[in-house]
This record gives structure tokens, C-alpha cells and sequence, in this order.
């Protein structure tokens, strides 16, 4: 009977760390219906821009680095299939958040694999360090109110196409 309560108890935790529309994504500093914290970031080299200056809009910031397997997955698979469906909707933005990356090196990415998505660096994390404390990628979804209405951690195809439907949703 100990044995079935633990096994039940380990799989309802790690069932609530990969669960990403639930508002409790590990180690994440916003939740689900919070309004997303505003911060200022270049959308290209000096040319700034705020988070707040997109309400209206459905916005995706996902943090990601150069170096991570599950970026380097992630990253292609945007490329692929969420950037071609939305790029054209004028109520959609798409901000790639380079963890600690400076905009040379996000350049180098960006022309080395043809990307044509908005990537923008985060010096020293100041701005993931608003949104989370550790694990990328990191995906949130902000919708025309402001306030985060789904995010996730990590790449899976499953969890990519529940990314997908959440953006739907969002935009209707």
C-alpha cells in the first residue's frame, strides 16, 4: 500500500512540473492570469522597444540560448511551422529572448540558419530573471490584455502543438 501512495504521489508531481497551461510550471515567477512584467529590449540593435507597447496583441516570448539541446530542437520547429502561420497576422508577435547572448552572436545564429524570426538578446538574464528562475526553453504566451495565458518549459512535439492551439485561441 506504501509503495502504490508513492508511486501515485510521484506520478501527480511529475505530472505537475511538465503540465504547462496549469500556472505552476517549475520554477517560473509569473503565473497564469498575471499580467506580464513590462521590461525594455531592442527589437534590433538600438532600436528599443517595450513589452507594453504590444498590448493589444498576442505576444510569444520564448527564452532560449544558442547552446541548448532542447532550444536547438525548439528553434527549427518554430522555424518550420508556428513562424510561417503567424508572421503575417498583424495581431501576433514572436520575440526569441537569447539568454546571455550578445547581438553579434544572435546575428551569427540567425544568418548561419537562415531564420528570418525576431530574436533580441538578454544580457545577463535581466529580463528571463523576471519570468523564471531556471530551465529553458521557456515559453510564454501573453495575450491582448497583457496577462500570461499559457507557458511551458522545455521542447516536446506534444507540448509544441498544445503551444500551437493555445496561440489559436489567443488570437480568436
Amino acid at each position: 500500500m506504501k509503495r502504490l501512495t508513492l508511486c501515485i504521489v510521484a506520478l501527480v508531481m511529475a505530472f505537475s512540473s511538465i503540465a504547462g497551461n496549469s500556472g505552476s510550471v517549475e520554477g517560473t515567477n509569473v503565473k497564469n492570469g498575471a499580467k506580464a512584467p513590462d521590461f525594455r529590449f531592442e527589437i534590433a540593435p538600438n532600436t528599443p522597444k517595450y513589452l507594453s507597447s504590444y498590448k493589444g496583441k498576442v505576444v510569444l516570448l520564448t527564452f532560449f540560448a544558442i547552446w541548448c539541446p532542447p532550444c536547438r530542437r525548439e528553434i527549427p520547429q518554430f522555424a518550420r511551422e508556428l513562424w510561417p502561420k503567424y508572421k503575417d497576422n498583424p495581431n501576433f508577435e514572436l520575440i526569441l529572448l537569447g539568454r546571455d547572448h550578445s547581438w553579434e552572436a544572435l546575428l551569427d545564429f540567425k544568418k548561419k540558419y537562415d531564420y528570418d524570426m525576431n530574436f533580441v538578446p538578454d544580457m545577463d538574464s535581466k529580463v528571463f530573471g523576471k519570468y523564471a528562475s531556471r530551465q529553458i526553453p521557456r515559453n510564454y504566451l501573453i495575450g491582448k490584455d497583457g496577462k500570461v495565458v499559457y507557458q511551458s518549459q522545455g521542447y516536446t512535439l506534444t507540448e509544441f502543438n498544445e503551444l500551437l492551439n493555445q496561440i489559436d485561441k489567443a488570437l480568436k
